[in-house]
């Protein structure tokens, strides 16, 4: 025997009900053949309210994020420091069906050096 549940109202899971990324980038030559850059970059990312199954009862509240990146660059390599999460937020990045969650990364920081010829 078939049970059906109306979910007639309900919001689509998995999808914020608006979501925004402002990034902002600045890079100066620190030698006049360009052969050496700064590069600053910021990011401001905002997620709405979201669910996480379909009876809408998993739901996470609207949050921002913030990340930065700074590096020099050469014409074949770079080397940026970068931070995630700079205010240590604490939010839903997955949500199961059966009550559990998956929280977001907390603050992080690294170091990414790249190279190509």
């Amino acid at each position: 025997m078939a049970h059906e549940t109306d979910l007639s109202g309900n919001r689509q899971i998995f999808t914020p009900d608006i979501t925004s990324l402002l990034a902002l980038q600045y890079s100066i030559s620190l030698i006049r053949s360009n052969k050496l850059q700064l590069i600053i970059r910021g990011e401001w990312t905002y997620l709405g309210k979201q669910y996480f199954d379909l009876a809408n009862s998993i739901t996470q509240s609207p949050y921002n994020l913030l990340n930065t990146r700074l590096g020099l660059k050469i014409k074949h390599a770079e080397l940026y420091f970068w931070e995630r999460n700079m205010a240590n937020i604490k939010y839903i990045a997955y949500g199961y069906d059966f009550g559990a969650v998956h929280l977001g990364n907390p603050r992080t920081f690294g170091f990414t050096f790249r190279a190509s010829m």
